[in-house]
């Protein structure tokens, strides 16, 4: 069975945080060998020498362990301090034997949406891969816990496109949740069951834009990759981009659709609930003409003044009322002649 394959094994016990921590700031460590993966479970168990390749995943904003992974001298003075960089931009280099880069992927905070997105930050080698991110995100934390259910990787880079993959497996979860939310509002509009489905739409515009910029510069990072470089890194991450970027393309599809009908259906929602709008306006515009003149007539009426009219005989309120009646359906002549009340 090839090392990238899923084992039949039981899952891997996460010593590194059941007991304690292995090193500051260190998340989680495995070492992959042809066994499978294994859970770094004390403090000499981080280092290179033995068999099979390290992967390190670091919490960045804890700076304490910056001095022992200096001190562990795994990597180059320049992909060492590429992980603690500040620049988030999408990138991906490969110089030589080794390879460095910045991925987005989704953060799983219970404080913050399900559409935010974190750096992560990586450089790795052939004997090693070390990852680290500021806020937990949802692809790595899935690989994890794929790696201790028997999941294990040939090389650093077979984990870094796994990762990349993870991330397009998430974001289709999003686009279809937001296509769903979208074609309910479609139904709904169709059906002339108006609400005001607005901000929803709103979120749904939004968050395919973002995620349609971060799938352009992922999909740029693959396509700009050297076929020809020769040598196994290189050639690992090409073989990745070509089941990648077909991914990344139909992922871009589907979010430059959902963004287009998103702004169709929220400019067509704002007209129809417009329209409601100036209908009910219209509704109170009607009635307020109609009960202007009767109004007036009994505030005449009303008047604490001698010489009103009908104050001496029988019969005056139904007067007044018979000129009410002929006043407002004078009213009601002219709104409909003015055409209103179509």
């Amino acid at each position: 069975m090839p090392p990238s394959a899923e084992t039949e094994r039981p899952p891997i016990p996460n010593l590194a945080i059941a007991g304690g921590e292995v090193k500051p700031g260190l998340i989680c460590g495995y070492r992959f060998s042809g066994n499978g993966a294994d859970s770094l479970a004390t403090p000499g168990d981080v280092t290179l020498s033995g068999e099979g390749w390290l992967w390190l995943h670091v919490n960045l904003a804890d700076m304490r362990c910056r001095p022992w992974l200096a001190e562990a001298e795994m990597l180059s003075a320049p992909a060492f301090e590429h992980i603690f960089g500040k620049g988030d931009s999408l990138v991906l280099s490969v110089i030589g034997k080794e390879a460095t880069g910045v991925f987005f992927d989704l953060t799983h905070e219970l404080a913050v949406s399900d559409e935010d997105f974190g750096p992560l930050r990586f450089a790795l080698s052939g004997r090693v891969l070390l990852t680290g991110r500021r806020t937990p995100l949802r692809s790595v934390d899935a690989l994890r816990d794929q790696v201790r259910h028997g999941r294990s990787f040939a090389s650093p880079a077979d984990l870094i496109v796994a990762m990349a993959e993870h991330i397009a497996l998430t974001l289709d979860a999003i686009i279809d949740r937001l296509s769903d939310e979208v074609d309910r509002v479609e139904d709904m509009l169709l059906k002339d069951r108006l609400h005001d489905d607005r901000q929803a739409l709103g979120t749904a515009r939004l968050t395919s834009v973002r995620i349609h910029r971060r799938i352009n510069g992922m999909r740029a990072l693959f396509r700009h990759l050297d076929p020809d470089a020769g040598d196994a890194l290189s050639a690992t991450f090409v073989a990745g981009a070509d089941r990648l970027i077909p991914r990344f393309d139909d992922i871009d599809q589907s979010v430059i659709e959902l963004r287009d009908r998103s702004r169709l259906l929220q400019e067509e929602l704002g007209v129809r609930l417009a329209e409601q709008t100036n209908r009910q306006l219209r509704i109170l515009s009607v009635l307020t003409a109609l009960f202007l003149p009767p109004t007036l007539i009994t505030g005449l009426f009303g008047m604490n003044v001698s010489s009103l009219p009908f104050t001496g005989g029988t019969g005056g309120f139904w007067w007044v009322t018979a000129v009410i009646a002929i006043v407002c359906g004078a009213t009601l002549w002219a709104l409909a002649k003015a055409g209103v009340l179509k």
